[in-house]
């Protein structure tokens, strides 16, 4: 029986946020933003296979009510004009004008980091801002593998800490669009044909006939070129 994976109340939280400031400052649709999301703030453990929305539970309605908060707070701020005078309270211009400024460069920090982060995956830039935290990739070879168990991820994971993984089940992968990646592994004994389709013709694809062996050698060979 696979294993489900119970996020925690922090890590609801986390994603939540990073999925708002995708909404906010981006076209992502809320799946792909949540996915998105998932692959940057979480641990490759505590990561969910994310086909359809309804995996997400109540997430999706709590990403909505995140992103109504800043235009309801700003619509309570408005003042309607009296039938006499235009009468604006300083008090209350002020609280508008800062909530405003605040919401403008919370959403030009989000554009920038997503931005930086583009530039590390792209040109294997290294980090310079610290509070980028979440930004995992620094110069390291970014491998896409498709067919493993989450227990052989683990692992996987665990004995070659020199790359970052991204790893998908043969069922995602059908659905989800294939990442800029370094290198694609494909698990040969363990993907449908449709995967092997969909990355057939791509340049960086590697076939890897057989099981955790082959891929462990070829990380410790072909790998290292990267």
């Amino acid at each position: 029986m696979k294993h489900v994976i119970r996020w925690t109340t922090a890590e609801r939280a986390l994603l939540i946020d990073k999925t708002a400031s995708l909404m906010r400052t981006s076209n992502y649709k809320l799946l792909d933003a949540f996915r998105y999301a998932q692959s940057t703030a979480l641990p490759v453990d505590r990561q969910r296979d994310l086909a359809t929305l309804q995996v997400l539970g109540d997430l999706p309605k709590l990403v909505k009510q995140e992103l109504n908060k800043i235009a309801s707070y700003v619509a309570e701020q408005a003042i309607e004009p009296d039938s006499r005078a235009l009468e604006i309270k300083p008090a209350t211009l002020e609280t508008l004008i800062q909530t405003i400024a605040q919401y403008i460069a919370q959403t030009v920090k989000d554009e920038v980091v997503k931005v930086v982060h583009e530039l590390e995956h792209e040109f294997k830039v290294k980090r310079h801002n610290p509070e980028m935290e979440f930004v995992r990739r620094i110069a390291k070879p970014w491998i896409s593998v498709i067919g493993l168990l989450p227990h052989q991820e683990q692992s996987i994971q665990k004995e070659f800490p020199d790359y970052d993984f991204h790893f998908m089940s043969t069922d995602y992968a059908i659905g989800a669009k294939p990442i800029e990646a370094d290198a694609h592994l494909l698990m040969k004994n363990f993907i449908k044909h449709a995967v092997y389709n969909k990355y057939r013709d791509n340049p960086r694809h590697v076939l890897i006939d057989g099981g955790l062996t082959t891929l462990r050698t070829w990380l410790s060979t072909e790998g290292k070129k990267l």
